[in-house]
């Protein structure tokens, strides 16, 4: 079996060949098991057949089941490269054969090697053709295979005379009138013998390249984006140690601002100079401080007082030093120095 890396460098000429002998090789093995009339390609649908009566060229439709064609009229160039040209049953020899059960392609080289004892003729002076009849019994051995023959001569003087007056038929045929089918392929083995094949097997072949060079330039970028995936995966992995470390550096950053801010924050709730906005803001017009400290956990005050000036009172009234541990104040009618202790509440600051 090949590798994959044989089968990428590979040249097209080697993969073409092998390609074609695998679906040769599939060809016959799924015709090797159809039934006959598989093989035979007409039965099932109708066919459209050219042949002589009276010196005139008449296209006739063979149905299935029926032994009455149809006629059909029309321009005989356009009816007959999509007819079977029925060949005079006079012209052809059929009789029946015997032979052991194997795909309708090795039975034709196995009958052409021994056609000298099988009919009257010299191999190169004929042209033969073989249709199952019947499918083989399972287990059995051998198959009847029908074979028609009929002389080289004739068959090229038929065509001849066909192609000058209108043209080239599909096919070349021996019309069965009692099954109503055409049967034999003359033309296709007219082409085999000579060393070429008919133009339906050449464009056969060339779509078959087609669509094998399809394939394989389909399956060419895949394995190309894949190489591409893992490289790119190899880059990533070479890069992992840069990765950690500038990780590494952006989660010392993300603390260092974390701190930055806090420290920010803590300076800010305890900076001496907001406390002292805060409680200038809070003291009425008759107090004055004497003595401010402040330590960034409780607030000392000591002062004066006018007369009617309740100092601690309106401390209180503040969001911030509502919190009053201790206080010393005069009366209020009186005034005189105060002193007072405060915890700022820390959820206000």
């Amino acid at each position: 079996m090949m590798s994959i890396r044989a089968i990428l460098t590979m040249d097209m000429a080697s993969l073409g060949h092998g390609l074609y002998r695998a679906w040769s090789w599939w060809l016959g093995e799924i015709r090797s098991v159809l039934p006959s009339v598989s093989h035979v390609g007409a039965v099932g649908k109708a066919q459209l057949v050219a042949e002589y009566v009276d010196v005139r060229l008449v296209f006739r439709e063979y149905r299935p089941g029926t032994a009455l064609p149809v006629p059909r009229f029309g321009p005989p160039e356009k009816l007959l490269p999509k007819s079977a040209f029925a060949l005079p049953s006079a012209d052809v020899l059929v009789h029946e054969l015997e032979l052991p059960v194997m795909p309708v392609a090795e039975m034709r080289k196995a009958t052409a090697i021994d056609l000298d004892r099988l009919t009257p003729f010299a191999a190169e002076d004929v042209i033969f053709d073989l249709e199952p009849m019947e499918k083989a019994e399972p287990g059995s051995l051998t198959c009847r295979v029908a074979m028609a023959v009929v002389e080289r001569e004739t068959l090229k003087q038929s065509l001849k005379q066909l192609s000058e007056s209108v043209g080239m038929p599909r096919s070349v045929c021996l019309v069965d009138h009692h099954l109503g089918v055409a049967r034999f392929d003359f033309l296709k083995a007219l082409g085999e013998a000579d060393g070429h094949g008919n133009g339906r097997v050449l464009r056969s072949y060339c779509w078959l390249l087609v669509v094998a060079l399809m394939v394989a330039n389909f399956a060419l970028f895949i394995v190309r984006d894949i190489a591409s995936i893992h490289a790119l995966s190899d880059r990533i992995d070479a890069q992992q140690t840069s990765i950690a470390v500038a990780n590494a550096l952006h989660r010392r950053v993300v603390v260092e601002n974390q701190q930055r801010r806090l420290l920010l924050q803590r300076r800010t709730e305890t900076s001496p100079l907001a406390m002292l906005a805060t409680v200038t803001n809070a003291l009425p017009d008759g107090a004055y401080v004497q003595r401010f400290e402040w330590d960034g956990v409780r607030l000392r005050l000591a002062g004066v007082v006018q007369p009617n000036t309740d100092a601690v009172a309106q401390l209180r009234s503040s969001a911030v030093l509502r919190k009053v541990l201790y206080s010393n104040s005069p009366k209020q009618a009186e005034g005189g120095p105060f002193e007072v202790s405060i915890r700022p509440s820390k959820a206000q600051r």
